[in-house]
């Protein structure tokens, strides 16, 4: 018997009980402190420790013939829980994954109240939970304040208010009870992308693109009302919408628009306007060229782009973001793993200068292992527009291989092995 620190409680009492499969006329064992019992029959045996200020800590151990069987106690107020969290595709959870102990009537934490405290043996979460984060094999660690029942909960790496997988039925965790977890939740859908053809006809990476109404929303709340009569302006239209909008922002004032040089602009004011016009087309006139092309990044100047050297042209209405990109591999191939389920997804294609889109969106299912035959446009020549919404997907379910593991979701608790 040990403390919460490891130092040894040669005052603890140990009593330990046979079950039936013992035997009959086998007599329970007692002794205090660190003990060592020989030529103890097979079976299961039930094993209780108890020292002042301590709870009492019980666990049924097996004992085997001709072994040796060792148990260390640690006595206190606090449990340690180790564990590991998997889906059910048999993949560990990705490191810094928050993993979140619920005890009996609490509810999943939201962001705004876990914030800073997911790291590892966290205090201070509403209802007492306990939070933790996996490492880049899915474990966790953490010690709950006292014995009681508690839920597994996983959250999502975006710190979304909502749960990722939560368990639905506590378990009774004791002193000396079951202290190590295994959880496993349902997998996200993965997608194999093939690309039939030459390899010149394939891209050099493909990104996922996910429909956001907030930000639909934001960004038509957002959105001057000229921008749908933008491209039609006329030169002189254009120059004035220019002028207009340097007055009314303030800009024209700030870099000395105001070219007479009026109360606010002082004697000099008409220099500063046209040294701040050529550094910057502040306060000053455009060409219908560079108006249009001002606004057309005013419109989408929020929407994600893949990499630096990808067009500022909009591939994607608004609303629609990215959640990442993957190279395609020499035979054709790109495995897009952790998709949400029932959102609509669509995907942009990168072959050298040119950006393929999909018009046509699609869904996955939980759990969902997809093939997807893809379609792109013959490649175009360097004259010819290098953006367009040719590409398609074509997605059916990866025929079952029994060599995949198909775990069932839920919760295994067991006795830490030492």
């Amino acid at each position: 018997p040990m403390n919460s620190i490891g130092q040894r409680i040669d005052s603890a009492s140990i009593k330990a009980v046979p079950s039936a499969e013992v035997g009959r006329g086998v007599a329970a064992l007692e002794a205090v402190g660190r003990t060592k019992w020989e030529d103890v029959p097979a079976g299961i045996w039930t094993l209780t420790v108890s020292a002042e200020e301590a709870p009492t800590w019980s666990r049924e151990i097996e004992v085997r013939a001709d072994r040796t069987l060792r148990t260390a106690v640690a006595m206190g107020p606090k449990i340690r829980i180790t564990g590991v969290v998997r889906d059910s595709h048999g993949t560990a959870l990705s490191q810094k994954t928050p993993v979140f102990l619920l005890p009996k009537n609490s509810v999943f934490p939201t962001a705004v109240q876990r914030r800073g405290r997911t790291k590892s043996e966290s205090e201070g979460l509403p209802g007492g939970v306990i939070a933790a984060q996996t490492d880049n094999q899915g474990r966790f660690q953490v010690q709950i304040p006292e014995a009681g029942e508690y839920r597994l909960s996983v959250g999502n790496m975006r710190h979304g208010d909502t749960a990722r997988w939560t368990q639905e039925k506590g378990v009774e965790l004791t002193y000396g009870g079951p202290d190590h977890i295994v959880g496993t939740i349902p997998a996200r859908p993965e997608l194999t992308v093939r690309f039939l053809g030459s390899e010149d006809d394939r891209p050099n990476a493909v990104a996922t693109y996910i429909y956001d109404a907030e930000r639909a929303a934001q960004a038509t709340r957002n959105e001057p009302a000229r921008r749908d009569h933008a491209p039609n302006l006329t030169l002189e239209e254009a120059q004035k919408a220019a002028k207009l909008e340097a007055l009314a922002s303030g800009d024209g004032k700030k870099n000395g628009g105001l070219r007479n040089g009026g109360k606010n602009g002082g004697k000099n004011a008409g220099k500063q306007g046209a040294g701040g016009g050529r550094r910057r087309n502040q306060g000053t006139a455009r060409t219908a060229r560079e108006e249009n092309e001002r606004l057309q990044e005013q419109g989408f100047r929020n929407e994600d782009s893949l990499d630096a050297s990808t067009s500022r042209a909009p591939l994607f209405e608004p609303g629609w973001r990215s959640i990442g990109s993957r190279p395609v591999n020499a035979t054709g191939e790109v495995t897009i793993k952790n998709l949400p389920v029932n959102e609509d997804l669509r995907f942009l294609f990168i072959r050298g200068s040119e950006r393929i889109t999909t018009l046509a969106p699609i869904r996955m299912r939980a759990e969902q292992r997809g093939i997807g035959v893809a379609s792109l446009p013959p490649p175009a020549p360097k004259t010819a527009p290098r953006n367009s919404d040719l590409g398609s997907i074509q997605v059916t379910d990866r025929p079952v291989d029994k060599e995949l593991p198909a775990l069932t979701p839920g919760v295994e608790w067991s006795v830490r092995k030492l």
